[in-house]
């Protein structure tokens, strides 16, 4: 007996939905590096900005300063 029915356009929504929500907290954090501005205020307009939980914004910032970092050592133009 199935209890639920898989619905792909519904999955096709939220997997897009994560995607645009990442890269819009990728380019919050590279902006807010690039102007010197604090871990706590970029987080707290990740919060504010993407409506999301602070430990989501936290994990967002971490992961994408790492990504600048990694970038910036490459030799690459991280900012």
């Amino acid at each position: 007996m199935n209890f639920f029915e898989y619905d792909a356009e519904a999955e096709k929504r939220v997997i897009y939905k994560d995607g645009v929500e990442e890269g819009r907290a990728q380019e919050i954090v590279r902006l807010r590096k690039k102007f010197n501005m604090s871990k706590e205020d970029t987080i707290r307009e990740l919060e504010t900005a993407l409506c999301i939980h602070p430990q989501t914004a936290l994990d967002y910032y971490e992961k994408f300063s790492k990504e600048l970092e990694m970038g910036a050592m490459d030799g690459r133009k991280a900012l």
